[in-house]
């Protein structure tokens, strides 16, 4: 007890005669690790897509493809200063959600999942390749707030209305079949248990949805075998085209780089079209400063953000439209 009480005086002490230091401390602390509700941006980055291909095929790129990114910083109170007076570092506010964070994150790691999936499957159809798929699972990633349902994010789907589901486009069939406001049945996996739960057809936009958005995904038996890894911290779908170009220069042989570093963005689906991305002037910053030669992005708004960027700011890089795969190849090839 006495050394108890000892110890506790020596405490009171230090922090009588410290106070001053002890309140700085505190603040910097707050300063450093506080994070506000905005997100902060700034230029993004390059990753090189030969760093992350695994196949049977040796490597004969003379340049190379590269995926961009958006880099993002807390939104501590020191960063917020530093953005305010940085014009290449946005605020924005954080737009309240009613989702998890968990949910958020499994959509992020499927809908990467699914451009993966969608990357390989549409190269190895341009290249004339045939591949085979199994254990098709279709997953639940978003639930739009005017849906009424009590599916959740993360349920996959087994049935509608008794009829096995084994794609997108069997439930698109079904749905084109049933009346606005009728409610169906759905068998659902939860955490490894089957629940049955439902949901109402609605009439958006002149279209019968049931306010799910859904992913696909499954495995492929492939011939040259080929896989692409990611970092655990890495998500999304927006490295579909890169991945897709890639891949197909991998398994054909060809060298579509012929020496430039290509950098791009852009999703792609199962039918080779490239899809819109947020966040194209920071991934058009940080190709600019890996001192790419190409920018490969999607055809529309995105290639004209991206071209008024560069006259912005006067960047010596190329900027290429892109519709589809095919367009992306015949273009590299000439």
């Amino acid at each position: 007890n006495d050394m108890q009480k000892e110890l506790w005086e020596k405490i009171k002490n230090i922090l009588k005669n410290n106070k001053l230091s002890i309140l700085l401390l505190l603040l910097l602390l707050f300063l450093i690790t506080f994070e506000f509700p905005y997100t902060i941006s700034k230029t993004g980055g390059t990753i090189n897509l030969s760093s992350r291909i695994e196949s049977e095929n040796k490597d004969i790129e003379s340049g190379n493809f590269n995926m961009t990114y958006v880099s993002e910083v807390p939104a501590t109170l020191f960063n917020l200063f530093i953005a305010s007076i940085n014009p290449n570092w946005d605020i924005e506010k954080q737009i309240d959600s009613q989702e998890s964070v968990e949910e958020q994150q499994f959509r992020g790691k499927i809908s990467l999942q699914e451009s993966i999936h969608n990357a390989i499957k549409i190269a190895y159809q341009t290249a004339g390749i045939s591949i085979q798929e199994k254990d098709n699972k279709l997953y639940i990633t978003y639930i739009y707030p005017e849906a009424k349902t009590n599916l959740k994010v993360g349920d996959q789907i087994i049935k509608m209305n008794d009829i096995d589901i084994q794609s997108k486009n069997d439930i698109q069939q079904l749905l084109s079949n049933l009346e606005v406001n009728s409610k169906i049945s759905l068998e659902i996996i939860r955490n490894k248990k089957t629940y049955q739960k439902e949901a109402t057809i609605q009439n958006i936009q002149d279209k019968k949805i049931i306010g799910i958005v859904v992913s696909e995904v499954s495995e492929l038996v492939l011939d040259p075998n080929i896989t692409i890894q990611f970092k655990k911290t890495e998500f999304g779908a927006s490295g579909g085209l890169m991945m897709s170009l890639a891949i197909y220069d991998n398994i054909t042989g060809f060298d579509l780089s012929k020496g430039r570093k290509i950098a791009g963005t852009g999703t792609i689906d199962s039918n080779g079209i490239v899809g819109q991305i947020d966040g194209i002037k920071y991934k058009l910053r940080g190709a600019v400063k890996a001192k790419m030669d190409i920018f490969l992005v999607p055809a529309g708004e995105n290639y004209n953000q991206a071209i008024e960027e560069k006259k912005k700011n006067n960047y010596n890089i190329e900027i290429v439209p892109i519709k589809n795969l095919e367009e992306a190849i015949t273009y590299l090839k000439k």
